[in-house]
């Protein structure tokens, strides 16, 4: 571990700036396609756009829009490995990046079309799945509620995965078993946290 994690280090101070998933935190030219990858679109228009910015006479243009191009690309790579990876251990992160890969690359679900079949055979997995994307989703920093309904709807909502969570953690299912007990202390921290999450004056 310690060879891998020097390894790591290594591999990340040599890629200077680049920023996971669009390999620029802020970019000079592309911005829609930034906008457009922040809403969700899939990716396909985008990686078009990026292919003619790279055939662009202004080298910094062509330079920001290669390094877009392979960063979209990478992404697309890692989910793939990283879905295959996880569903044996993690079903339910596995669930949460299939949607994600679907979301920007819907043609590869057919590549995927086996843990696809098993995410859908187990109604669990989706439940915990879907949890689990509300978990990440409201523990963001940047989340906030419109205002004090939707945190007392939120919290309720948050209550109800609780419950589930009660019957998901005696699953026969051990990994599911494992990652529902997890979930459960991330809901009880956002119960407490919700109420914090509204607007500031």
């Amino acid at each position: 571990m310690k060879g891998v994690r020097a390894a790591v280090k290594k591999a990340a101070d040599g890629l200077g700036e680049w920023k996971p998933p669009l390999g620029v935190s802020e970019p000079q030219f592309f911005k829609k396609v930034a906008a457009d990858f922040a809403k969700g679109k899939p990716a396909q228009g985008m990686l078009t756009q990026l292919k003619t910015g790279i055939k662009s006479k202004a080298p910094e243009q062509a330079r920001e829009a290669q390094i877009m191009f392979d960063a979209i690309n990478q992404y697309r790579s890692d989910l793939i490995l990283r879905i295959q990876l996880e569903f044996s251990a993690a079903p339910a992160r596995a669930y949460y990046d299939f949607q994600t890969l679907v979301k920007y690359f819907p043609a590869e679900k057919k590549r995927l079309q086996a843990i696809d079949a098993k995410i859908k055979a187990n109604k669990e997995i989706g439940a915990l799945g879907k949890i689990f994307e509300k978990i990440l989703l409201w523990s963001r920093e940047d989340y906030v509620c419109k205002n004090k309904g939707e945190v007392n709807k939120n919290v309720l909502e948050l209550k109800k995965y609780k419950k589930m969570l009660e019957v998901l953690a005696n699953s026969e299912n051990a990994q599911l078993q494992g990652e529902a007990m997890l979930f459960q202390t991330q809901i009880d921290t956002l119960i407490d946290l919700m109420p914090t999450k509204v607007p500031q004056k």
